[in-house]
């Protein structure tokens, strides 16, 4: 996964790069700019 690149809606996070580091940050940032416990 690098920067500009769409997601595809048809494949899993880990399948397009994510690691268990980068799910672990995405989690906090999104709690932080939501305001929500996830």
């Amino acid at each position: 996964m690098s920067a500009g690149q769409p997601l595809s809606r048809r494949r899993g996070l880990f399948e397009q790069g994510m690691d268990s580091l980068t799910a672990v940050e995405l989690h906090a940032r999104l709690e932080a700019e939501f305001a929500l416990a996830l």
